[in-house]
């Protein structure tokens, strides 16, 4: 009994230790990846960024609040020019830009599009979490700009929840005609 139990948790040991490698990997893999069409892309979307500012809404009504910040903050770090010269360094403290007044985030996205090497920006490091989103986002950015990124975001929203209504709903009718 107790050798089963030793080896069970060898095994999720070794899982996670391995799910640990495999997302370093994949991050670092996704920071090889060229910023000139990512940062195209995402200054392509500079004024629909601007004009929704960090907390859009839908309408006047205040529940449809939505958090820009943080996409913002992620359109930022999925194309931040760190500096530091290293794929894994940047893979291991995730850089993102802000500007010196530390303005909102689609302020600092802006300024970090269009820094020219004054000084104007610096890198901020974020490194307190595991950014997994970048695995999916920078390659999407690298052939898609932000709205068609949005577009395909709520046609797999629609799929999903089309295929859970589904199944739900033969789950249902199986328990039904019983």
């Amino acid at each position: 009994m107790k050798k089963k139990i030793l080896q069970i948790g060898i095994c999720a040991s070794l899982q996670v230790l391995g799910a640990i490698v495999l997302g370093f990997l994949l991050l670092v893999l996704v920071y090889t990846l060229p910023l000139t069409p990512i940062r195209q892309n995402v200054a392509n979307a500079l004024p629909m960024i601007e004009a929704e500012g960090d907390y859009p809404t839908w309408g006047m009504v205040t529940s449809t609040k939505l958090d820009g910040f943080t996409d913002h903050l992620m359109l930022n770090e999925a194309s931040a020019k760190s500096g530091y010269g290293s794929v894994i360094l940047d893979a291991l403290r995730n850089p993102h830009m802000v500007t010196e007044e530390e303005g909102s985030q689609a302020q600092n996205l802006e300024a970090s599009l269009q820094d020219s090497g004054e000084g104007k920006v610096s890198a901020k490091d974020y490194a307190r979490y595991w950014h997994g989103y970048l695995v999916v986002l920078k390659p999407l950015l690298s052939v898609l700009s932000v709205p068609e990124i949005r577009m395909l975001h709520a046609g797999a929203v629609l799929f999903l929840f089309t295929a859970a209504t589904l199944a739900l709903g033969l789950r249902i009718g199986k328990r039904g005609a019983a």
